[in-house]
């Protein structure tokens, strides 16, 4: 039977690690998040522009 080293990380090392930094692993996305919508509703000008010509005249 082939035993597995005792340096390899288990399932359960993994889960604790995400556990422990789950701080980090929701504010820095959504400072990003925030940092974005910041830019893209306030920053950022639109690239795109329409115009239109409404004509009202009695029939």
């Amino acid at each position: 039977m082939v035993e597995t080293p005792q340096d390899e990380p288990t399932l359960r090392d993994i889960v604790g690690v995400l556990r422990r930094h789950r701080v980090y692993l929701w504010t820095i996305p959504l400072v990003f998040a925030v940092l974005a919508l910041i830019y893209g509703f306030f920053i950022a000008e639109p690239t795109y522009a329409s115009t239109a010509t409404l004509s009202v005249a009695p029939v």
